[in-house]
């Protein structure tokens, strides 16, 4: 299910440099001129990404094609919101801080004028270079960042958010206490999409299918035990091994809404 037709990248790219803002745009100020230099460069570097990726879209031979259309879509839909880590929401904080073992601030009284503090903001930079939850991304960029890299690290969290993966990963939400073999699930379908992203591949299953599994070994998603999947899940990581599964790749529906996870 697909919005509006996607704008054209010439057109969006001028509007989103112009209105690239955090997720708080109406009380994140840029007062300084390091902040203003910060604020440029973070947005030049997703523009550069974007291009990429668009530019991947008018190759319907490539095995990404697919993806990279579904996946511009929905950030030039405006559906996936970009950030850096300081344009975090206080809820999207406190997810960030709990999967970090941190002591999480109490709930201000004003959360949609709260910012995070320096301190806590230092700390999250130095441990994570992105995070997702909802439809919200949130990225700590430098500017010497590979940009193709970048492009497919949206790729991956774009299909995250189609998943709704925040919602697959934790034996208790709560407490955020990540479940190994669901979260690989999430993690294996989002590194394939990002395999079919970045190769031309000629057999889908066996070449993706290896750069997914590699992966989870490489980020340490390797404690995973296929019998305890639930049936419905397994039946989705039964159906990697076998068959072309791009349609799989991203949702057909996109999630109705992105409340908190039950």
């Amino acid at each position: 299910m697909f919005l509006k037709k996607m704008l054209t990248i010439s057109i969006w790219l001028v509007f989103f440099a112009i209105s690239c803002k955090s997720i708080k745009p109406d009380h994140t100020l840029v007062k300084t001129k390091s902040q203003i230099e910060e604020t440029d460069q973070f947005n030049a570097k997703i523009i550069e990404a974007l291009t990429i990726m668009e530019a991947r879209t008018r190759n319907p031979s490539s095995t990404g094609h697919q993806i990279a259309r579904e996946s511009l879509e929905r950030i030039s839909n405006y559906d996936v919101t970009i950030s850096s880590f300081k344009g975090l929401t206080y809820n999207d904080y406190r997810h960030v801080m709990i999967d970090l073992e941190q002591t999480v601030v109490e709930t201000p009284k004003d959360i949609d004028s709260w910012q995070v503090s320096k301190k806590d903001l230092a700390l999250i930079e130095s441990l994570l270079s992105g995070y997702m939850w909802g439809n919200r991304l949130y990225f700590r960029i430098h500017k010497d960042d590979d940009a193709v890299e970048l492009s497919s690290t949206l790729v991956h969290e774009v299909n995250h958010i189609a998943n709704r993966s925040e919602c697959s990963y934790y034996q208790d939400i709560k407490t955020q206490e990540v479940d190994d073999t669901l979260a690989s699930v999430e993690e294996f379908r989002a590194f394939y999409a990002e395999c079919l992203y970045l190769n031309n591949v000629s057999h889908p299953n066996r070449e993706c299918g290896k750069f997914a599994a590699e992966s989870l070994k490489k980020y340490d998603y390797d404690d995973f035990d296929g019998s305890r999947l639930q049936p419905k899940v397994k039946k989705i990581y039964d159906l990697f091994q076998n068959i072309p599964v791009v349609n799989l790749l991203v949702n057909s529906a996109w999630p109705d809404d992105f409340n908190e996870c039950m």
